[in-house]
Parts: structure tokens; sequence; C-alpha cells
């Protein structure tokens, strides 16, 4: 791939992660404290971020709410929360620099659950920034690997995406059939729906068949993610977004989604 690319200079270093080295500064290495940057293990200011999380039910409440047949996993939302803490922290040059925004989330992939035993698991975040392409957009891809692996093996990946400039999407007119006379909290949660209080945000639908739905979601207003942690996320509410991916599991509850 390097020798493909054409280089403005043609006199060029390739060399494997310099680390400490004193004679190359990379600039600040400090990053802002957030969940998933608990200890930095290899930085390189906006070109690569390695961070290692200890996750542990007492800690991350939200684990303990997404018991699957008595297996506790990591959410897909909270790694998608994770590779976008740690993609924001690859690029921003300095703690508390220019704000770069929400990303947007490309080839999102999960070949592996991430379980949590009772005593806890870490786990690894890896994000390696792109070049900066001609539109000035910014792209950066994330890996997820855990200590069960040895960290071999990815669990959770993706691309998160910075462009200059977001065009507004065209707002959606649904028709909205009346409320159907069933309480998901009641026929659904605990049932097909593994998801404990914290994810239990589908309120209501108004129309489920096989193939499509139409469900109401609720936003509440405080989610107590960590425990004694005041750290904010970098995308929307994790588990609103939880609601909005299980909503489906409702047109095909012979499957597990």
């Amino acid at each position: 791939e390097l020798m493909l690319r054409r280089w403005p200079d043609t006199e060029l270093i390739i060399s494997a992660r310099l680390g400490d080295l004193g004679t190359v500064d990379f600039g600040t290495r400090e990053v802002e404290e957030q969940r998933f940057l608990q200890q930095v293990v290899q930085h390189q200011p906006g070109v690569e971020l390695v961070s290692e999380v200890f996750l542990h039910p007492d800690v991350d409440h939200y684990i303990a709410q997404h018991n699957y047949d008595g297996s506790l996993l990591f959410p897909a939302v909270m790694g998608i929360e994770a590779m976008a803490q740690v993609a924001t922290a690859c690029l921003r040059v300095s703690p508390g620099g220019e704000s770069l925004g929400r990303p947007r989330l490309e080839n999102l992939e999960f070949p592996r659950p991430i379980v949590v035993p009772a005593e806890g698991r870490a786990i690894r975040i890896y994000a390696q920034a792109e070049e900066t392409q001609a539109d000035g957009s910014r792209r950066v891809r994330v890996r997820i690997r855990s200590s069960v692996s040895q960290y071999d093996v990815d669990h959770f990946r993706g691309e998160c995406v910075w462009v200059r400039r977001t065009e507004k999407l065209p707002r959606a007119s649904v028709e909205r059939p009346p409320e159907l006379a069933f309480d998901p909290k009641d026929g659904l949660y605990g049932t097909i729906f593994f998801q404990g209080p914290m994810f239990q945000n589908v309120v209501a639908y108004h129309d489920i068949s096989s193939k499509h739905c139409i469900a109401k979601v609720g936003v509440p207003g405080h989610s107590e993610l960590y425990a004694g942690l005041k750290h904010s996320v970098v995308l929307d509410l994790p588990v609103v977004r939880d609601a909005f991916l299980h909503a489906v599991q409702a047109c095909v509850p012979e499957y597990r989604i």
C-alpha cells in the first residue's frame, strides 16, 4: 500500500512504532478522561491510538442488564460508543482541542461476542487514522479485541468518518397506525427481549409484521452507565440506540438477532 501511493517527497522513513523515542516529538499525548480511554497503550496523535479498558459488572452497570441466557454480553451499542471515543481521541491533537463533532459510522461488523465474566474482562480498542482526503474528510478504522483471545482476533470492528460538510437528510413522513393494544414491557421484555430495565425503551408498537415494524422508542431522562463515573458519551444515548436495534426482534421471534 505504501509503495503504491504518490508521495510529495522522495525521502521516506518507514519504521515500526517508535514509542517514547526522545528524538522524535509527535506532540502531546494527553487524552481527555473517558470510560474507554482508561489506559492508553499506544498513541501517536493523528495516526494511531490503542486503549485498554477493564470491563466489570460492578463498574459498567449496563453489562449486568445485558444478560443473554446467563452470559453477560458487552453490548454492541457500547462497542460503538467505545469506537467513537477512541477514534475521536486519535484524531484530536490536544485535550480540549477543536471539537470534531459526531462521526458517521460505516462498515460495522460484530463477528464475535464479548462475554464479560463476574470477575471482569479486559478489552483493547485499536484506532488507526487514514490520510485526510481531498474533500477534508477523515476516516478512522477501529477494532475491538478481548483478553479471552489474547487480543489476536477482532470481536467488533468498524469505521468512524468525519466529513467537512454533512447534507441534511430529508425529514421522513411516516403514516402511523394507532398503537397496538399491548405493552412491550409485559409481552416482550423478559421473553424474546432479554434486555434489562436500563435498555427497556421500546414503549409501544404501531405495526408489526415479519418484514417490518413501526415502534415507539422512549428517551430516558438519565441512565447511569458507569458506577461513580461522570463520563459523557460521544454519540447519542447507547440505551436508546439499542432499542432501535432490538425492536425488530419482534418481527422474527423464532430467531435471535
